[in-house]
């Protein structure tokens, strides 16, 4: 059975697919593009296809007012992620709420139908994961954890991805100090194909976060808690593309810096879909 959860700002699950909140009849979860062309001869000539922005919508079967007081106060908290299962694995959209109707209770079921609709802000992902760090060939110890990431004892560092989205990805660089003009580069088929450096001295219990999703996209400093220091995007080499887009397929992600030290770093790519 298909399922629908929402995860709000600070981190809180809601879930649409019990008895107490339904979201039943949902329309919206397939896809549709604007493509313009031009006529050339007896064909035509696509000059732009792009993905269009439209909301998933349903009705919410509500136990009773106090279910659907809950439900908006919950949504307060954005931006929100709509969750959808069409078998067993999760996929996962950023949304808002564009809309939602407050019937009132029918007396014999007990319940509200409410209608929503959820205004996407991206495309369906898989939900992020995380590349694991691998050492060169020769370059020191490899530690196998069952963590997220495992920890690189070099300062040269690689990331093997295998991105099985059919699509670009964004992704997020990890690098922590001490991190002396850290550096990274995306290779495909053994050929560099984008790279970037920062010129700043990360220190040690922080870390240097490069974010190339176009909603969150940024160059900064934060702690290894995730509290936000500094922007560093003014620091960065501006004779590099900087941002890494993972194609689909292999790739790796090589890090470096100018110091002795050992470098830990990781990358989480989030695997896009227009459908799913």
């Amino acid at each position: 059975m298909r399922r629908f959860k929402l995860i709000n700002a600070v981190g809180a699950e809601y879930d649409l697919s019990s008895k107490q909140s339904f979201l039943q009849n949902p329309s919206g979860l397939g896809v549709s593009r604007s493509i313009d062309s031009i006529s050339a001869g007896y064909d035509w000539i696509v000059t732009d296809n792009q993905v269009d922005q439209k909301p998933v919508s349903g009705e919410i079967v509500f136990l009773g007012y106090a279910k659907y007081t809950e439900f908006v106060r919950f949504c307060s908290y954005t931006p929100l992620t709509l969750c959808y299962a069409p078998l067993t694995k999760w996929y996962y959209r950023t949304c808002q709420i564009e809309q939602i109707d407050k019937t009132e209770i029918n007396f014999g079921t007990k319940r509200l139908l409410c209608p929503v609709d959820f205004l996407c802000l991206g495309v369906w992902y898989d939900r992020t994961t995380i590349g694991k760090s691998e050492l060169e060939p020769g370059a020191g110890k490899k530690y196998v954890y069952t963590y997220p990431y495992v920890y690189a004892d070099t300062t040269i560092g690689s990331v093997a991805i295998d991105n099985t989205s059919l699509l670009d990805s964004p992704c997020i660089l990890h690098m922590r100090g001490v991190a002396i003009n850290p550096s990274w580069a995306l290779i495909v088929r053994g050929v560099v194909q984008a790279n970037g450096k920062v010129n700043a001295n990360i220190p040690a219990g922080h870390k240097l976060v490069v974010n190339s999703s176009p909603s969150g996209m940024e160059i900064a400093e934060y702690t290894n808690d995730n509290v936000f220091v500094q922007n560093l995007y003014g620091d960065s080499d501006f004779g590099t593309q900087r941002f890494l887009l993972i194609p689909a397929g292999e790739s790796t992600v090589t890090f470096s810096h100018e110091g002795t030290g050992e470098l830990t770093a990781w990358v989480e790519v989030q695997q896009l879909a227009t459908t799913v």
